[in-house]
């Protein structure tokens, strides 16, 4: 997959390649679609310098949010204030190696959450419900 960073594209790992899930149960509409849920920010660095490190899914109040691959839960942010994200997770899956050996951590945020359904240090397993969405945060 491509990537915006600064006016250079480069490579990044795409989803398919690391072989995990979409966080909800159906793939999301590509990006400027009308459709919903779907792709609202793609990876991407501004010539300001601010770096879009993932992908925005726009959805619908309350949709299922599921476990992308198995991992280890790093944060569960309960409260609805005091982060951009407001409610939040943050999954950690390993570490990745491409073709030509460059590693990278997997980590997946799923933010602006109605519920969180599960704790810090918490093992959750591929397509495992770990919250729903909401609009909290920023």
């Amino acid at each position: 997959m491509r990537a915006l960073d600064g006016n250079t594209l480069i490579d990044v790992p795409d989803i398919k390649d690391l072989g995990i899930r979409w966080p909800i149960a159906d793939p999301p509409a590509p990006l400027g679609s009308l459709e919903r849920p779907g792709i609202t920010q793609l990876f991407a660095t501004s010539n300001s310098g601010f770096r879009h490190r993932g992908l925005d899914i726009g959805m619908a109040t309350g949709t299922s949010i599921l476990a992308v691959e198995d991992g280890v839960v790093e944060t569960a942010w309960l409260a609805s204030w005091g982060s951009d994200y407001g409610r939040h997770i943050v999954l950690s899956h390993g570490t990745y190696t491409d073709a030509v050996g460059r590693s990278y951590v997997i980590r997946t945020l799923c933010g602006h959450l109605d519920t969180v359904g599960v704790a810090v240090g918490q093992r959750v397993h591929r397509g495992q419900l770990i919250a729903h969405s909401n609009n909290t945060g920023l």
